[in-house]
């Protein structure tokens, strides 16, 4: 896997987007069901107050950033 970041607590994983695309392509060759969530501010927020929906996100397969505020989030905390 890739390396990721965590944004108060929810893990994003830092793959190119053609990197993305990568992955689901072999995910369809391979056959099987695959979760990805479009983390964005919004599920960092709910994730905080709802333990349910943190392990959901913490599941899932793939975590990408969704938004620009996870973006500049990740230059923050060092990563492009």
């Amino acid at each position: 896997m890739s390396a990721t970041i965590e944004i108060l607590g929810v893990r994003v994983d830092a793959f190119t987007y053609a990197n993305v695309l990568d992955i689901m392509a072999s995910w369809i060759e391979h056959g099987g069901p695959h979760q990805i969530a479009t983390v964005n501010p919004e599920f960092v927020m709910a994730a905080q107050h709802d333990a349910q929906f943190r392990q959901t996100l913490k599941n899932a397969d793939l975590c990408v950033a969704d938004g620009a505020g996870l973006l500049w989030a990740a230059r923050v905390l060092g990563r492009s």
